[in-house]
């Protein structure tokens, strides 16, 4: 799971990183996931 999450996150991060501040968010819930 973490594996899966982990990528779905960097794959995620690598897209919108420059395009919206939700990476944040995102981050913050995989950390908690």
């Amino acid at each position: 799971q973490l594996t899966s999450t982990s990528r779905s996150c960097s794959v995620i991060a690598g897209s919108e990183k420059f395009h919206s501040p939700n990476i944040i968010v995102l981050h913050a819930l995989g950390g908690v996931h």
